[in-house]
């Protein structure tokens, strides 16, 4: 008798949280393969340059990169077009 209670005791029930673990693995899993379908493969040619340079239209130091490097944040693909 003893040994039937330690079995019962060893059953793991399912909850609300593993229903939306679940849940939420099962629509990933269906997500990947839509994503994949959709995708492209897209060519720019360009320049890379500092967004401060082109936020505020000035030309990017060509001197002492460097430093420059070290102070600019963000870089942006400049076009050709300057789009």
């Amino acid at each position: 008798m003893k040994r039937m209670m330690m079995i019962k005791t060893q059953i793991i029930t399912i909850t609300g949280y593993h229903y939306l673990i679940i849940a939420l693995s099962v629509s990933m899993s269906l997500m990947v393969p839509i994503t994949g379908m959709t995708a492209e493969l897209v060519t720019y040619e360009g320049t890379i340059q500092g967004l401060n340079c082109i936020h505020y239209q000035q030309k990017c130091p060509e001197e002492d990169l460097d430093m420059y490097i070290a102070l600019e944040h963000d870089f942006v693909l400049l076009l050709p077009d300057g789009c």
